[in-house]
């Protein structure tokens, strides 16, 4: 394992570097770009959650309470109920969820266990593009760019635990054994459960919206070509370089108007966009 800290500052640098390509080749909005780099330090986080002494799994099953609670009454019950009636409906899913599914979870997982495994990154992954999709209405591509951040936050976690041995505290396991975090089957689980994480992963990939846009995009020469012409500065450090820094959003089919040059269109072609008609 590794310590805390560490898994916090290396996830929140991958998860970075990931999100900030993503923006800077044009793939995701400013708002799509920020949700991946918070699932990616979510996922950074995430194999940890069957620890049971930790702070993190209290706090992630107060996000959990706090979130489906929040979702339940604002989706099913905001123009039905009272503000009170709402209030103890949100509470008893916050209690329900905060104080009984811990306590059926801690006492149904152990350490290390399934959810230090590859199967599990896969299953988060395919969770975390399903409900982008059919719960918070994203577009194809930013869903499977929020599960692919789970994924690699997920890995990356999993890399650090065999790296360094020591537990959430720094200290020093000596008892450590490797291919015991990062492993495609867990021993200490039954070999149902381990097909049946397997058989959820991929049955919730079934159900995501069609991954092409997304794995297209990703190993295109586009994509690639980002590092390669904005990752270094060419002509000085620290040097305005004009239409390098224009910003084309991925929902919109027409030209932004370049804001540091006024007048002038990306690509250096006129707008006429193709909602009003006229130039933008």
């Amino acid at each position: 394992m590794a310590k805390f800290t560490t898994h916090v500052i290396v996830g929140a640098a991958v998860s970075g570097i990931i999100s900030t390509s993503f923006l800077a080749s044009g793939a995701t909005t400013p708002h799509e770009t920020a949700v991946c780099f918070a699932m990616g330090i979510a996922g950074s986080l995430l194999p940890d959650i069957d620890y049971n002494d930790t702070l993190i799994l209290k706090v992630i099953f107060a996000f959990w309470g706090v979130s489906i609670a929040s979702w339940v009454v604002w989706s099913f019950f905001i123009f039905i109920w009272s503000f009170f009636e709402l209030f103890l409906v949100w509470t008893a899913i916050f209690l329900v969820i905060y104080f009984g599914l811990y306590a059926i979870f801690i006492g149904a997982t152990k350490h290390r266990g399934l959810f230090h495994s590859f199967p599990a990154a896969l299953f988060f992954w395919a969770a975390t593009t399903y409900l982008a999709f059919w719960f918070f209405y994203y577009r194809p591509f930013a869903c499977w760019a929020f599960g692919f951040m789970m994924f690699v936050g997920y890995i990356t976690h999993l890399i650090l635990d065999e790296l360094f041995h020591v537990d959430l505290e720094g200290v020093i396991i000596k008892d450590y054994r490797w291919g015991t975090v990062f492993k495609f089957y867990s021993p200490g689980a039954s070999i149902w459960l381990n097909i049946l994480l397997w058989f959820a992963a991929f049955s919730i990939f079934w159900w995501c919206p069609s991954p092409y846009p997304f794995f297209s995009y990703l190993f295109s020469p586009k994509y690639y070509t980002t590092y390669y012409s904005r990752g270094y500065p060419r002509g000085g450090w620290f040097v305005y370089r004009p239409g390098t820094n224009v910003y084309q959003s991925p929902r919109q089919q027409y030209y932004y108007r370049d804001q540091y040059q006024p007048g002038r269109y990306r690509g250096g072609r006129y707008n006429y966009g193709p909602r009003d008609g006229g130039r933008y």
